[in-house]
């Protein structure tokens, strides 16, 4: 059995997602382990998770996790409350490595906010049916009340980029009309996605309630274990281009190598200079400064998707 954490450390930390919505946990461990590289997996094939049944978003973790372990990960970060909630013990059961979740932190984090009144959780269909979160609150703070509301629909509006238009608000002011009745102290975002709109849900909800993400740097992880925190390559991600083909990108601070003839640079840099236009990737650039892409490599696709609903897209890995 391994121990809590690797001892040998020069291996990435694995993260996944069904979308965009975890670089918000992938930007808070860059803050606190900015040593550490990372590999983030976007599953931006099957998004939404929260749609979708048990059984299917276990049988996505359990592929990407296997996808991870290929690429020698020390430990796994679940950035996606729905996974989180449904598959993040099976997991830990069938796979021997550490393996975190995001439903404890943002429970904690709520318990430290809470005043007198009640605790709001907002998160896709799948989380709120699991009362994941609610079970977590009864656990650690059982005098606590909590009330759920779910909101299937802030996903797809992010990923399509209509996170922060009239629609958005049209939407959140629907789902969200209910916790008006309740004395909220804070609101917990159960789903990774939710910060990018965080300030539609803000203006809704108005500022006496304070909103629990992960988007100020709150994702702990025990590193007592390291003993040099330096042995890591300062910056090392993975980013995909947002095609129909998987794509795996190389951040560097070098420069691309010498062993390239001169036309393969130039169409390097082409394909390059297409990748950073692309608004997905600008995103993505935007939310990670600091961030460079080094070299494009296609890869061979590992993840099966015989058991989606909607097996006509490919997986995408970031």
């Amino acid at each position: 059995m391994r121990p809590p954490l690797l001892s040998i450390n020069n291996q990435a930390i694995g993260i996944f997602d069904s979308g965009l919505g975890g670089l918000t946990v992938l930007k808070a461990l860059e803050k606190q382990l900015p040593h550490e590289s990372f590999i983030y997996f976007g599953d931006t094939a099957h998004v939404p998770y929260g749609s979708k049944s048990v059984e299917t978003v276990q049988n996505y973790s359990n592929q990407i996790t296997q996808f991870l372990l290929s690429h020698d990960v020390k430990l796994i970060v679940i950035a996606c409350n729905t996974a989180s909630s449904v598959a993040a013990e099976v997991l830990r059961k069938k796979f021997d490595v550490p393996i975190f979740g995001v439903v404890t932190p943002a429970v904690e984090q709520a318990i430290s906010f809470h005043k007198n009144g009640e605790i709001g959780i907002i998160g896709t269909q799948a989380t709120i049916a699991s009362n994941s979160y609610v079970d977590k609150f009864t656990s650690l703070a059982p005098h606590i009340n909590t009330v759920q509301q779910a909101c299937p629909l802030f996903v797809p509006l992010i990923e399509e980029d209509w996170g922060d238009t009239d629609t958005a608000k049209g939407v959140a002011d629907i789902y969200l009309k209910s916790l008006a009745k309740h004395p909220v102290d804070a609101l917990v975002l159960g789903c990774t996605h939710y910060p990018m709109m965080e300030k539609i849900i803000q203006s809704v909800v108005g500022n006496s309630v304070k909103l629990i993400s992960f988007k100020e740097g709150e994702v702990t992880l025990n590193t007592s274990v390291i003993k040099d925190q330096h042995f890591n390559r300062n910056i090392a991600k993975l980013i995909s281009k947002w095609t129909g083909r998987i794509w795996q990108i190389h951040s560097s601070d070098s420069n691309i190598g010498s062993s390239l003839s001169d036309e393969d640079v130039i169409n390097q840099q082409n394909e390059i200079k297409i990748m950073k236009n692309h608004p997905q990737v600008k995103k993505i650039l935007e939310a990670l400064p600091g961030l460079s892409i080094h070299s494009i490599t296609d890869i061979t696709e590992t993840v099966d998707e015989t058991t989606d609903e909607n097996d006509d897209e490919r997986q995408k890995e970031i």
